[in-house]
């Protein structure tokens, strides 16, 4: 099951928090969750997300850098 909830407005900056899970019978649930924000300029199709990344399988904590286009 996953989860993508954000806030979109004509702000420079919005909230975006995604959640991913995955079970399989007979194995530890598998998890991932990233906290970002979303940064948009004035008429331009492109947004950037900045933010962290952190799963199950790992002790530490990623950076999470992505583009968005609007087509």
């Amino acid at each position: 099951m996953d989860l993508t909830a954000g806030l979109s407005s004509p702000r420079l900056i919005n909230p975006l928090l995604q959640i991913e899970t995955a079970y399989q019978s007979d194995q530890p649930l598998h998890w991932r969750i990233k906290p970002s924000i979303m940064i948009r300029t004035k008429d331009s199709p492109t947004t950037w997300v900045l933010g962290l990344e952190r799963n199950d399988a790992r002790k530490n904590t990623g950076i999470r850098l992505a583009i968005w286009n609007t087509f």
